[in-house]
């Protein structure tokens, strides 16, 4: 079987040239590669970038349109003299930057200051009160609560020609406050910021534009 004259490429963006073999000897081993476009022009391109996925067709890694922008591309050799005539075309290209035209300062101040806080306290303790009473009773008497005072009664047995229960006394504890008034001083910061502006310096000379060389080819 013959192998083929042509071999198809195809780039990442989809656009599609050839490999003319009748050209220029070319292998997969060969350093570079002539890609030849449907429009006439050609872009050479290193053959490392080839991915081959068949006989005939060849995968190209990059866009075929960002070489032929970038480099010129070299002359197709045929039975024919062919002539390659750059066209050169300038570009502006503008673009924006960023300059300092002035910074600002921010100093912070912490002021501390006194207040005074009056905070009441309550505390509590107990009287105890012991009340003879040396009564007898019919039988056992509850604890009971009489204002702020609650009454426990203590009982006792006695002897007697019968036997009775007699209330000897009563405790009788009182709940007692007091309240007081404790003066502290504490510390409150209060924050103060204030700002410095610094001279305008002026805009930066901006930097020369080069020119931007765009090439093509014209058979």
């Amino acid at each position: 079987m013959n192998a083929p004259a042509i071999l198809l490429v195809t780039d990442r963006d989809g656009v599609r040239g050839f490999i003319d073999l009748s050209v220029e000897a070319w292998t997969p081993e060969s350093t570079n590669t002539l890609i030849s476009l449907s429009d006439g022009g050609s872009v050479r391109v290193p053959t490392s970038l080839l991915t081959q996925l068949d006989d005939v067709n060849y995968f190209l890694s990059c866009s075929i349109s960002d070489l032929a922008d970038l480099r010129p591309a070299a002359p197709v050799v045929t039975s024919e003299v062919v002539a390659t005539v750059p066209v050169i075309e300038e570009t502006l290209e503008v673009h924006t930057e960023v300059h300092e035209t002035g910074s600002v300062r921010v100093n912070k101040t912490v002021h501390v200051h006194n207040e005074h806080v009056e905070v009441p306290l309550v505390s509590q303790d107990f009287e105890i009160t012991r009340v003879p009473i040396n009564r007898v009773v019919e039988g056992v008497v509850p604890v009971r609560q009489e204002g702020d005072t609650t009454i426990y009664p203590v009982l006792e047995e006695v002897l007697v020609v019968e036997k009775r229960l007699m209330l000897r006394e009563e405790v009788h504890f009182r709940v007692r406050r007091s309240q007081r008034v404790e003066v502290h001083d504490i510390s409150l910061r209060t924050e103060e910021v204030t700002t410095e502006r610094s001279a305008d310096p002026g805009p930066p000379t901006p930097p020369p534009i080069p020119p931007t060389l765009k090439r093509g080819e014209t058979p």
